[in-house]
């Protein structure tokens, strides 16, 4: 039944497990397969019975719980959401699990002072256990981030670092976190770090290779890193964009002119896709073109630093 789930045959999974269920109605998984399903098909009151359910029979699993948390989210109800986990919560303030779930719940409901709170208010319950103290420190980071706070996001996901020194994730997260920050150098090296323990890793490889681009760092091993990333990531739009602003910086105009048509075709709505569209045609020397692409970036809310760029490109242009 699952698995035929999984594959879309939604009729054929509804008749298996309504078997199932008919022979065991308490049969935990089998009820968040059925709420699963119902959730798939956009079936949202019936299915908050069979999570519910499934919840009642297994409160360890929660599973269930989480399935009826989902059910309000996907209505874009986030205050519901959060509400059945807090009412959880509060009855059984002992459960680590259920206040971690709750800080979950709120940080994807950007409640972030909540979900730093109780974030917080956990993490001596796993002293004993850093992999999992660490996982907290993270999901605070995240937090901070999402908020706005860089540097205590920083400060937390070292935390993380210290307590999971091998996890590449913290390492590159908080590469990208000093990136954001205008620390170029600590996030060169945190990316190169990351290298160290997984140099296979696309992400790092293309985040590494885009920030040697912006440093003037070696544009020959920067296209080789971004190509490495291509490799295992063909179809993501961000290392096709690393790759067209390292051919800009080697003046290759028509090489990153390709690219970045491409990629204003298929994503027509990313304001850095036609920024640098738009410089690669600058290099070119089609400024009628250029200002097309430019005052298209502007349209499409860029950040401010990427905005006040744009501007004075458009300026220099016109």
């Amino acid at each position: 039944a699952a698995a035929v789930l999984r594959k879309g045959s939604y009729d054929e999974a509804r008749t298996l497990l309504d078997r199932i269920i008919k022979a065991n109605p308490n049969q935990a998984d089998s009820l968040l397969e059925l709420g699963v399903l119902d959730l798939m098909q956009k079936r949202f009151k019936d299915a908050e019975e069979p999570f519910r359910k499934a919840y009642a029979v297994d409160p360890s699993n929660l599973r269930g719980l989480l399935g009826v948390a989902e059910i309000h989210f996907q209505q874009n109800e986030p205050d519901k959401a959060v509400q059945v986990v807090a009412g959880e919560a509060q009855k059984q303030p002992q459960r680590t699990d259920l206040k971690k779930e709750l800080a979950n719940v709120e940080l994807r409901a950007k409640l972030y002072e909540k979900a730093i709170a109780d974030y917080q208010s956990i993490l001596d319950r796993y002293k004993d256990a850093p992999l999992e103290q660490a996982d907290i420190y993270a999901q605070i980071a995240t937090t901070y981030s999402l908020r706005g706070d860089h540097q205590k996001a920083v400060e937390n996901m070292q935390k993380a670092r210290q307590l999971s020194q091998s996890n590449v994730s913290y390492i590159a997260t908080l590469a990208a976190y000093y990136d954001n920050m205008g620390k170029k150098q600590e996030a060169l090296v945190g990316y190169r770090d990351a290298m160290k323990i997984d140099p296979n890793n696309p992400l790092v490889l293309n985040n590494l290779a885009y920030l040697m681009t912006e440093i003037g760092g070696n544009l020959d091993e920067a296209l080789t890193l971004a190509n490495k990333a291509k490799q295992q990531l063909p179809n993501m739009f961000e290392v096709s964009d690393t790759i067209g602003c390292i051919y800009i910086k080697k003046n290759l105009s028509d090489n990153a002119i390709e690219i970045f048509r491409d990629l204003t075709s298929k994503v027509k709505d990313n304001s850095t896709f036609h920024y640098h569209y738009g410089m690669a045609l600058a290099q070119k020397g089609d400024k009628v073109r250029a200002l097309v692409e430019l005052k298209a970036a502007l349209q499409f809310k860029p950040g401010k630093n990427e905005e006040s760029l744009i501007k004075e490109l458009v300026q220099k242009l016109s």
